[in-house]
């Protein structure tokens, strides 16, 4: 039997006459779902309620917030009332204030909508989409990110690393603490590569990925002379995070030293990339 969102939601005729819902695809040139796991309010607040020239709330309405997490599904993230337009174009045009009886649904509810292009980042009245709205799950604790997919399948995008660190995601560190590798990094601006290993002596994994999260270059002379030319901002927009290979504690540091240096001979990182040993 399918469930829709109002059977949950239980919005009185009077809420859904003045009810709109916005839906967020992408935030800027990201999907606003990858920005949401690095910063939730940076799109529940100026990306839900910025205004292009278009108008798209006005005072006394509510509005629910979905974002794509992949093609026909959709995360509910917030309700809020709009309590003041600001007269802003192109920027954060209204305040508003959260819907205090919704608040257990936040980042909790799942919905299956097919959307089409006329509604890609709009306002629609939910009266007229809410027998659409179907109900795919209501999770026990809230979205905060992709869990962790296996070793083979690791590729992450610097603010998506950081979010993982600083929310300290148990099933992500779990994996990553333990672990000896041979990792890269990639700089999607140049294209250049970085080939880097975690061993016993350096911490493991997840303690060498927290240093770059903290300086940008992790203590690697090429990667630290490009932060001091280029800044933080540069490595968060450009660097991404993947395994090349890993390995449980019982292996010994020179095989994964060994095992980095053939990365380095096979990508070419010395000649072409950060690698300056």
């Amino acid at each position: 039997m399918e469930i829709k969102l109002n059977d949950i939601l239980q919005l009185t005729d009077e809420e859904i006459a003045r009810t709109k819902v916005r839906f967020n695809a992408e935030y800027g040139d990201e999907d606003a779902i990858e920005v949401y796991k690095r910063e939730p309010e940076k799109v529940n607040s100026s990306g839900f309620l910025w205004r292009a020239t278009q108008q798209m709330f006005a005072v006394g309405q509510i509005g629910i917030c979905f974002l794509r997490v992949r093609r026909d599904l959709w995360l509910l993230t917030t309700v809020k009332t709009i309590t003041r337009e600001l007269g802003i174009k192109h920027g954060v045009n209204y305040e508003a204030e959260e819907v205090a009886r919704l608040r257990p649904y936040f980042n909790r509810v799942f919905v299956r909508w097919h959307r089409t292009r006329k509604e890609q980042n709009q306002c629609v009245w939910f009266r007229k989409l809410m027998d659409d709205f179907i109900v795919h799950s209501i999770e026990s604790s809230e979205y905060d990110g992709d869990e962790f997919p296996g070793y083979d399948k690791v590729r992450l995008p610097f603010g998506q690393l950081q979010a993982i660190i600083a929310r300290h995601r148990p099933d992500w560190v779990n994996a990553l603490s333990g672990q000896k590798a041979v990792y890269l990094i990639t700089d999607a601006e140049t294209g250049r590569m970085y080939v880097g290993s975690a061993t016993s002596d350096r911490g493991m994994l997840l303690a060498r990925w927290t240093a770059y999260v903290e300086n940008g270059h992790g203590g690697d002379v090429r990667l630290k002379a490009l932060v001091q030319r280029e800044g933080m901002d540069y490595v968060r927009r450009n660097f991404t995070f993947s395994i090349l290979e890993n390995f449980n504690a019982r292996v010994s540091d020179d095989e994964v030293l060994r095992r980095e240096s053939w990365w380095k001979e096979t990508l070419q990182t010395r000649r072409f990339g950060y690698n300056a040993n």
